[in-house]
């Protein structure tokens, strides 16, 4: 050991390095890759797309801590992080090397719903800066990063995805506790996120259906008048009812914030600076997801409870949801 530095004291450190770069490079950059990657190859269908692709997200994220938790009880936890680790660390760098590709143009192809595909073929072939050019639909204006910023729309959609990385994550977190609240054994609150993912993949493929004929903030209002709803259930899963209603409250809430990342931001903001506005997402929801477990964990030390921590947060979904029916896109209207 270091001199003058304990065991605990670096055990929490590296803890903390560990879940830093999880976050950081696992469900922040990976996630805002895979994203990013379908709204550059989808346009018309993008949509369409993102629905099939947050099937297997809904049921993976969903489904995970029941499925780790049935492997810990079979195992234990060292030997199910070293399989995950080789399971995906492994496999993701396989399929990764073998299928991906940046963009339909570096291909020689065109994404759906363009009007000249000689055009779109021959942009593969042209230098970086004009070849970005070609990467917009016609008509589609490209907001910079800073411009995205200065709109309405951005934050309210911005802040709706923190909040749900805020709550998901803190309910993630603390599920035992809350179910041991609940009167619940530890097997029996995990399976709710069983049919939570059932609900979540199929909202998932009927909002991005949705996302190719509705306005977006009406999404947003249904995603956030339901995370509302489910956390608030989390206070009532000792009844039938308050199971039904968060099963089916953060079901919903979760399926379209798997549309929502993906499909707006190129929507709202085109496609040449896709990467800067949507890590400037999701730099927010890591760190929203990074308070939500402390925040209820701190409520929980202090009262013996989760309900201060859980109405308080019901609240702030519920003034997104009001304030996004001014979440216009900011696209000229043609």
């Amino acid at each position: 050991l270091l001199p003058g530095l304990g065991r605990a004291s670096l055990a929490f450190g590296l803890i903390m390095l560990i879940f830093l770069l999880l976050r950081q490079f696992g469900q922040g950059l990976l996630a805002m890759v895979s994203r990013t990657m379908i709204s550059k190859w989808f346009d018309q269908k993008r949509g369409l797309a993102i629905g099939a692709s947050g099937l297997v997200t809904a049921l993976g994220f969903n489904s995970s801590p029941a499925l780790m938790n049935a492997l810990v009880n079979l195992w234990d936890w060292q030997t199910t992080c070293l399989f995950l680790a080789a399971l995906v660390g492994i496999g993701m760098t396989v399929l990764g090397w073998l299928l991906f590709r940046d963009s339909p143009e570096e291909c020689g192809l065109r994404m759906d719903g363009s009007d000249n595909s000689e055009t779109s073929q021959a942009a593969a072939h042209l230098p970086d800066k004009r070849s970005k050019r070609k990467l917009s639909s016609a008509g589609e204006r490209n907001f910079s990063l800073k411009e995205a910023r200065g709109t309405l729309a951005f934050w309210l959609f911005n802040l709706g995805m923190g909040m749900q990385a805020l709550l998901t994550t803190a309910v993630t977190f603390h599920l035992a506790s809350i179910g041991e609240q609940s009167g619940m054994e530890r097997d029996e609150i995990f399976l709710l996120l069983i049919p939570t993912s059932i609900v979540s993949a199929g909202i998932n493929l009927i909002g991005g259906w949705m996302s190719d004929r509705f306005a977006m903030k009406y999404l947003l209002m249904i995603q956030m008048l339901s995370l509302s709803s489910g956390l608030v259930a989390t206070l009532f899963l000792d009844v039938l009812a308050g199971r039904l209603a968060y099963i089916i409250g953060l079901g919903i809430s979760s399926g379209l914030f798997g549309v929502l990342s993906a499909v707006v931001w190129p929507r709202f903001f085109g496609r040449l600076h896709l990467g800067g506005i949507s890590g400037l997402n999701m730099a927010t929801m890591v760190f929203c997801s990074a308070i939500g477990p402390p925040l209820f964990g701190y409520c929980f030390a202090l009262t013996g409870a989760y309900a201060g921590a859980v109405l308080f947060c019901a609240l702030l979904p519920l003034i997104i949801m009001a304030a996004s029916y001014k979440a216009n896109n900011p696209q000229p209207r043609h």
